[in-house]
């Protein structure tokens, strides 16, 4: 390998991590999975909380389930390289209501 080659990949090494450590976490948006559920999160305020709507479009029964609301919160994203965010689905069914948790690194 030529000195030029050396020369390119030792930038490419020590410019590659800056500009990821550079991202942000940006939950914002909306969120399908390859289920067809829907989550639409809304911005994070100076609080470090968010907000946002969970559909889901698989039930156990026949019986179709409603929106449910989801709180969250996330960790001030300069304290950390990933911060930590968590949020609450408040499921809503027509047959009873059910609360799930998830925690999860940017």
């Amino acid at each position: 390998m030529g000195t030029l080659s050396c020369c390119l990949l030792l930038t490419l090494a020590l410019l590659i991590p800056h500009q990821v450590a550079a991202r942000k976490c940006d939950l914002q948006g909306l969120w399908r999975s390859e289920l067809a559920s829907n989550t639409t999160l809304l911005a994070l305020n100076t609080a470090g909380t968010f907000s946002g709507f969970y559909h889901t479009a698989v039930t156990a029964t026949n019986k179709q389930s409603l929106g449910s609301q989801l709180p969250g919160a996330q960790q001030h994203p300069g304290a950390k390289r990933h911060p930590t965010f968590g949020f609450s689905v408040h499921w809503q069914f027509s047959v009873g209501n059910r609360m799930n948790l998830a925690i999860k690194l940017c």
